[in-house]
């Protein structure tokens, strides 16, 4: 009976040697995970810190780049109303220039016209002239005949 109470004292030694070694390595283990808790908590705030940094210049970066859009837009906007401003100017000039054109030519149209003519008035002032000349031998006789004949 000595022997076995002693087989079953050695047993239980052997049981709490494992069952102690099992706690120091729950105990280890706890620890362990505790510090890797911890650690995932200073990581996790970091990591929101980080975040809310890259989203404040994110968002400050989308402000600055809207606010250039809209500086472009208002440029584009100036540049187009000026273009339109000009291409109305261009076309009323177009315009004036038509029908300054049209008023040209018709004074063109006038001074040929006149120039014709008075080619033909020095042209009847020459025959005036060479019939004066030819008729002043005859105007005596021309003369002399009006006033002898019968009204």
């Amino acid at each position: 009976m000595q022997q076995k109470l002693d087989a079953f004292q050695y047993g239980l030694e052997q049981k709490e040697s494992a069952l102690h070694h099992l706690q120091r390595s729950v105990d280890r283990t706890a620890a362990e995970l505790n510090h890797v808790t911890e650690e995932a908590e200073i990581q996790r705030e970091a990591v929101e810190a980080r975040l809310d940094e890259i989203t404040l210049k994110v968002g400050q970066a989308r402000a600055d780049a809207e606010v250039r859009v809209r500086a472009l837009e208002l440029q584009h906007h100036e540049l187009t109303d000026e273009l339109w401003g000009e291409e109305t100017g261009l076309a009323k000039v177009t315009g004036e220039l038509k029908k300054t054109n049209l008023a040209f030519a018709s004074l063109q149209e006038a001074v040929a016209l006149l120039q014709s003519s008075k080619a033909e008035a020095a042209a009847l002032e020459v025959l005036r002239h060479e019939a004066a000349r030819c008729m002043s031998p005859t105007g005596k006789f021309c003369g002399w005949w009006a006033r002898t004949r019968v009204v």
